[in-house]
């Protein structure tokens, strides 16, 4: 479980999921540029901002 927030007045928002190793998940906003990315390798976990994907 995620919880993100735009900063401290930010509205939070809860993303559940469960990642086998080698998969990632992409969080993405219509009013933000960018997304967040959250991958699993091994029992590691890596969050970092990543560019949206479009349609």
């Amino acid at each position: 479980m995620t919880t993100l927030a735009q900063g401290e007045p930010g509205t939070p928002i809860r993303f559940v999921s469960v990642l086998a190793p080698g998969q990632r998940a992409l969080l993405s906003t219509p009013n933000q540029a960018g997304a967040v990315e959250i991958s699993r390798t091994g029992d590691s976990l890596t969050v970092r901002r990543s560019h949206a994907l479009s349609n």
